[in-house]
């Protein structure tokens, strides 16, 4: 694996007033050319798909452990738990893919209107248990500890102790919502479900800096459909965005692939609505996944249609191949290490320290250390989960919420008999 391949990599899109200069005109946007745009956004994904495939005959808790065995973000999250004066909650991989993009790209915060005058607030959807909070507070310590505040935050997620909820979808880790249950926003019905109308109706008159949306549904009995599954979710999230964020305001959200016309039509309507728009695959992110970050700075104040234009599409086709030929690169690395891992039991410890800390410097972890104390998110109340029947257990962990199993060593360089 080269350097470049552990680091944040960003690509932005080209808005379509920019498109619309370069090709003077719109006789290309017809039926027919969208059509075939979309088979050619289609083939990559079958490209990926291909390769994807080759791990049908996998056992998928040995392909787990090489994956994350070769996934440098794995060990620089077990430092930070193992660091005792790092006493942030929730350090989860969450955690730290957005810290690593509030490190990268400092200007959505920075940017923000108001921020040096105590108006910087943010607004986190399907955001349970929390880690993009923990991760925003903890990064606000640490680089803006200059400012006598903390951002005033507010989170919509599913409702885990409300009967309706679903036992599957629900995260039950509610130790945040329970410390802060006035910071969490769970609609007209109290179900938390984005798709019902009101579910934000509690924040009524009430606009934010920052807005991010982190959602996913359930994909492991489907994973080749992840993206198309988890479109309804996507669309929701994106124009909850709008509807929350100030005008010229900034936002994050989670996407899968972007080869499908629903994700298309986000990306678009994106480049047309924010002054610039990138996708973001964050080094702590794996890189055989295929979760991306849409990252929008400086909102224009009004959501463009969710629609596509054959200009938009032939501009950024290389940009959404360029990550899909990154992942199907990083899944063949995995097998053929797998592959040769058969016949040789294979010392990457000297490769993961590397890589870790390459990553850490990157990301600048360091000064984490001394800012915990000071995050404004100290938990009083026991940690624990609560059960879809929403009786409240408490959980045989430690001082964060997700424990760190720790792998047994990698033999060394041997060939096996």
């Amino acid at each position: 694996m080269e350097l470049e391949e552990i680091l944040l990599e960003r690509s932005t899109l080209k808005r379509k007033r920019v498109i619309a200069n370069e090709l003077d005109n719109d006789f290309t946007n017809t039926p027919e050319r969208l059509a075939e745009l979309y088979g050619q956004y289609a083939k990559l994904r079958a490209e990926l798909l291909e390769q994807q495939r080759q791990l049908s005959g996998l056992e998928i808790t040995k392909w787990h452990e090489t994956t994350t065995q070769l996934h440098p973000a794995s060990e620089v999250l077990k430092d930070l738990r193992e660091d005792k004066t790092i006493k942030a909650p929730l350090l989860t991989q969450a955690w730290l893919k957005f810290y690593e993009i509030l490190w990268n790209v400092p200007e959505l915060i920075a940017d923000s209107p108001n921020v040096g005058k105590g108006g910087f607030n943010s607004l986190h959807l399907c955001e349970a248990p929390g880690a993009f909070i923990s991760a925003l507070l903890q990064y606000w310590a640490s680089e803006y500890r200059r400012y006598n505040y903390f951002p005033d935050w507010r989170a919509a997620t599913l409702n885990p102790h409300h009967e309706e909820s679903d036992p599957g979808a629900v995260i039950r880790v509610d130790t945040l919502i329970l410390e802060f249950p006035h910071r969490w926003v769970f609609g007209t019905d109290n179900t938390g479900n984005i798709f019902n109308f009101g579910s934000l109706a509690n924040l009524k008159g009430k606009q934010f800096s920052l807005v991010t949306g982190d959602g996913g549904v359930d994909c492991s009995a489907d994973p080749e459909f992840q993206e198309e599954n988890s479109a309804e979710l996507k669309t929701s999230e994106y124009k909850a965005i709008c509807y929350k964020l100030k005008n010229k305001g900034n936002a994050v959200l989670k996407l899968f692939c972007c080869c499908h016309e629903s994700s298309l039509k986000i990306l678009e309507s994106a480049a047309s609505s924010f002054q610039i728009v990138e996708l973001v695959k964050p080094a702590s992110s794996k890189a055989g996944n295929s979760e991306l970050y849409l990252i929008m700075r400086g909102y224009f104040g009004r959501m463009a249609p969710l629609e596509n234009s054959a200009g938009f599409l032939e501009a950024n086709l290389d940009v959404i191949r360029f990550f899909i030929n990154r992942q199907r690169k990083a899944i063949a690395d995995n097998l053929e290490f797998e592959k040769c891992n058969k016949d040789w039991n294979i010392d990457m410890s000297q490769f993961v320290l590397s890589n870790k800390q390459i990553l850490s410097n990157k990301m600048n972890l360091a000064n984490l250390k001394g800012t915990s104390a000071n995050s404004g998110l100290t938990l009083r109340v026991a940690v624990g989960y609560t059960t879809h029947a929403g009786i409240r257990k408490n959980a045989d962990i430690l001082s964060d919420f997700f424990p760190f199993h720790q792998r047994n060593n990698t033999p060394t360089f041997e060939k096996k008999n």
